[in-house]
């Protein structure tokens, strides 16, 4: 199963959006799941009260406003009669409205995730799942190396792709094991590659992204570098 970030969204008109889906759909799926009428009625009206809640809210702010605007005019507006105040409304709860309006929906939720007859398809219809996580990007450094001509250097140019940590490995031509030899939090840099000896070396070096002490992507091309006391 595909992993998904959280189904609840921050942004609040996307909740209303949300919520107005559950309702529409889960009498679709009422009896298939089955759930209870109580089961079902608690999903509504937790709903309908986020929905409510957020709107009354929306509407109050920009009564709100006006108000602004009405102080305005009777403190520094032209002489003459007064303005007539905007007036607040009141809200209308539904009937069992009760704080903790997304408790009760995340609770309801679990009961249709943990139903007999849920399905993906049926999370799906009725906005109950988060979107998808896309798998990463199957990242691979693309790098440059220059040889030093001293102590074994190489100067290592080209992008981190915003990842923190590059691992570069070595591995002599005569040599069959690779051994990681730096780790770089930047770009370009100038490190040494430990050799056995005093006399040039040739070898390959190649390097892989890291994250949590994991590698991560795939691995660079084996670039062909001499290395040089």
């Amino acid at each position: 199963m595909a992993r998904r970030k959280n189904w609840w969204p921050d942004d609040m008109p996307a909740q209303v959006l949300k919520c107005k889906n559950i309702i529409e759909q889960i009498d679709n799926f009422t009896a298939v799941l089955p759930l209870t009428v109580a089961q079902r009625d608690k999903i509504v009206t937790a709903c309908e009260t986020i929905i409510k809640a957020i709107e009354y809210t929306d509407q109050s702010r920009n009564t709100a406003k006006g108000l602004v605007t009405w102080r305005t005019d009777v403190i520094y507006g032209a002489q003459g009669p007064l303005t007539a105040a905007p007036p607040f409304g009141t809200v209308a709860m539904p009937a069992g409205a009760t704080n903790g309006a997304f408790a009760d929906l995340s609770e309801g939720r679990q009961i249709i995730l943990d139903a007999p007859g849920y399905e993906e398809s049926t999370g799906e219809a009725m906005d109950l799942l988060g979107d998808e996580i896309t798998p990463p990007v199957n990242f691979q450094p693309d790098l440059t190396l220059e040889a030093q001509q001293q102590d074994f250097k190489i100067k290592v140019k080209g992008s981190m792709q915003g990842k923190k940590i590059l691992r570069l490995e070595y591995k002599a031509t005569s040599a069959v094991a690779w051994n990681p030899f730096a780790f770089l939090d930047e770009l370009p840099a100038v490190v040494s590659v430990p050799v056995t000896g005093d006399d040039p070396q040739t070898g390959h070096v190649r390097g892989i992204f890291v994250e949590n002490n994991e590698p991560v992507g795939s691995y660079t091309p084996d670039y062909p570098v001499t290395l040089t006391p």
